[in-house]
């Protein structure tokens, strides 16, 4: 076999109709077979169970072969690989929006094509599907027509979170975004030995949980997505779950867990991560310009108090299951907002004979009359400064 990369005129006509499929976001160029860059499943001798052994392959040491990954504006050019048909079949069934994009062959395995924006992961192989983000997949040779590699299309552009998964793919995806982030699952130590890294398993049971903290009651609220009500324990009750929950993921996790590294220290360590992550924004602006859109309306000739705002707001935050902020924070937060948004406290709104505290011109969704409410100006507070952050 050559092991030489000779372009000609002939096979360069080639090269030119296959780029045209890619253009301008990826090239494709010619690639020796040895570059170790190669996706696995184009790799010379590469044994693998695959539906797609009687497609052809080259007798050249090299061939056309295009790097996944190339940016073009917010977009990356990524592969979907299969090697079974029924693995694509169910992809495309749970992704109709993939039909019709353009699909290359190899010996082996067949090929999706898509351009991406968003938060997109790296490279990993999940339930019969392999996602590229890097590397080189080939897509032709200077031997055979392009035809022989191809059923044509349009590659598809969307955003990576419109992709629909299997839960065991879903699980890859979160595991190399939080590996992305925080490092990988275990560190290396003295003498090789393996130890759990703190960060990655907080992170990694955050994508299972949501996670409340309310530092006074020195409770956790635990928040299976599939119910949404936080469900609170000590840490003692914090530490016994989150234990039997790492007892689980070393059964079914990648390559188990190192011999003696699920102690009580190592359990403490990621649940101090947790409550640390779980903890409210201390300046609660988010949650106070999510309460202002969602709960207060400006009303003329209505007026609310400070306290009464205080109140309701408590009782929003404990619906969420989070902490509102302490009370001086608050009201020094609601009087900066509501300035911003052109509406002034005031000294002199009447409750029980007396002046208090308060704004006028509000009031509260829930108990706006309904007269007020059917008129133009019964409009969410939000709506009265479209330049505030929570817009």
């Amino acid at each position: 076999m050559s092991n030489q990369i000779l372009p000609n005129p002939d096979n360069e006509s080639l090269r030119v109709d296959l780029q045209g499929l890619f253009s301008p976001h990826a090239n494709v160029v010619p690639v020796q077979l040895s570059n170790p860059m190669l996706i696995e499943e184009f790799r010379p001798g590469a044994k693998h169970d695959t539906d797609y052994g009687h497609l052809p392959k080259p007798s050249l040491d090299w061939a056309w072969g295009v790097e996944c990954g190339t940016v073009q504006g917010d977009e990356r050019t990524c592969a979907l690989v299969f090697t079974h048909f029924s693995r694509l079949e169910c992809f495309l069934a749970q992704n109709p929006s993939l039909v019709g994009t353009l699909v290359t062959a190899w010996n082996g395995a067949l090929v999706a094509w898509l351009r991406v924006s968003g938060q997109i992961p790296a490279n990993f192989r999940a339930d019969g599907v392999r996602w590229c983000a890097g590397g080189i997949v080939l897509v032709g040779c200077p031997e055979l027509l392009n035809e022989k590699f191809l059923q044509e299309g349009q590659i598809k552009v969307l955003k990576f979170s419109q992709l629909v998964w299997s839960d065991v793919q879903q699980a890859a995806i979160d595991r190399v975004l939080v590996e992305a982030e925080v490092g990988l699952p275990f560190t290396t130590v003295e003498r090789g030995r393996r130890r759990i890294n703190p960060a990655f398993w907080a992170k990694w049971i955050m994508t299972k949980f949501s996670f409340r903290y309310e530092a006074d009651r020195k409770a956790l609220g635990w928040i299976d997505p599939s119910v949404g009500i936080p469900e609170w324990h000590s840490d003692d009750n914090s530490l016994r779950v989150l234990g039997e929950l790492l007892q689980f993921e070393a059964r079914s996790f990648p390559g188990g867990f190192p011999d003696g590294e699920l102690r009580p220290l190592r359990v403490r360590q990621i649940l101090e991560r947790i409550k640390l992550l779980a903890k409210p924004d201390r300046t609660c602006g988010g949650l106070l310009d999510r309460f202002l859109e969602t709960q207060i309306v400006l009303a003329p000739g209505c007026d609310i108090t400070s306290l009464e705002i205080r109140d309701k707001y408590v009782t929003y935050c404990h619906a969420l299951g989070r902490a509102p902020s302490s009370q001086s924070r608050f009201f020094r937060l609601l009087k900066a907002k509501l300035h911003s948004m052109g509406v002034d406290q005031r000294h002199d709104i009447e409750r029980n004979d007396k002046s208090v505290r308060g704004y006028g011109g509000l009031a509260f969704k829930t108990e706006l009359p309904p007269k007020t409410s059917d008129t133009a100006d019964g409009t969410d507070v939000s709506d009265a400064a479209p330049n505030t952050t929570s817009k």
